[in-house]
Parts: structure tokens; sequence; C-alpha cells
């Protein structure tokens, strides 16, 4: 089951949608619960002005956005999203266009989150990279070691001593950066 953060300006209109979502396989939640976990956050009749910077900071963290507008407002809440990849419906909106948008954007919610995680790990690996690198280049201009033999030297240490390379790199620096 699929979570989805639920924000609707009237109680009467979240209890119809929440129904809705629980009828169609969805786990709704109310905006004032806790939403962490959720995949998708459904904006639906708030007033202008009241839902805009949230929704982004919930699209920007990975959640997928749908928000259900007046026609008046579809363009502007479209300039809203467009950078972040938020989906716009109109009122009135057809139960089955309801189903397929939020079909199509916990599909997307999951790839995105999917997508900041792999971000996440590749930063690290960079980090560590760059550590790594500062290391060696501590061992060839304090000890005078060419570059393929600093790199040899942390390996060695890494593999003798049973220390990730990022422990022998930190090590390095401690002594010679200090």
């Amino acid at each position: 089951m699929q979570k989805i953060t639920v924000h609707c300006g009237s109680d009467t209109v979240n209890k119809k949608v929440c129904r809705f979502l629980r009828e169609n396989g969805f786990q709704p939640r109310s905006a004032s619960e806790e939403e962490n976990g959720s995949i998708l956050a459904l904006f639906v009749s708030l007033p202008k002005g009241s839902w805009e910077e949230k929704a982004r900071a919930l699209a920007n963290g990975g959640t997928a956005v749908i928000a259900i507008v007046s026609p008046e407002e579809a363009a502007s809440a479209e300039r809203e999203l467009s950078g972040v990849g938020g989906a716009v419906l109109c009122r009135p909106v057809r139960p089955s266009e309801l189903l397929q948008a939020l079909r199509i954007c916990a599909r997307v919610g999951c790839r995105l989150r999917a997508l900041g995680d792999e971000n996440e790990r590749l930063k690290a690996t960079i980090g560590e990279l760059k550590l790594i690198d500062r290391a060696k280049c501590a061992l060839v201009g304090y000890l005078g070691m060419t570059e393929k033999d600093a790199h040899r030297f942390l390996e060695k240490q890494s593999m003798d001593r049973r220390l990730p390379r990022r422990e022998v790199a930190l090590e390095i620096l401690k002594a010679y950066e200090t």
C-alpha cells in the first residue's frame, strides 16, 4: 500500500478523498500526521498561496506532488510546480483521471526517492575519493613518493591493517596536515 499525504481545505473534502484513496488501495494520511514515508502528496481545494511553498519543499525532498485546483488557478499552479515536476489537475476531476495520475505520480515518487538515495551514495563516494587523493598528495609532498608509490602505500596499509582506505587516509592527513 502506498502512503499519500492529503492536504485539504475542508474536513468534508478530506474525508471523501481519504475514503476514495483507501477504496483504491492507497494509504492516506492527513497533513497533520507525520509525513515521513509518504511517496506522494495530494493538495485539494486549498486557497491560492497556502500550499505552493509546502508542495515545492516536498517535491524537492523527493515526494511526488499532485495539486487539484480550479481552472482559473491552473496556469499559476503549473508555474509554481514546473521546476519540481509536480502534476496539476483541474477541478472537477473524474475518479479514473485521479487514479491514473496517482499511480503515475506514485511511481515517479518511488523513482525520485531511489535517485535521491543514489545521489547521496555517489556524493559520499566522491568525498571519500577526494580525501584519499589529499592523503596521496600529502605523501607525495612530505615524503617525496611518486603518485604510484603513494597509491600503493595507501592500498597496502589498508589491506595489512584491515582498515578502509578512508581511515588510512584520515590518519595520514592527521599526521601530515596538522
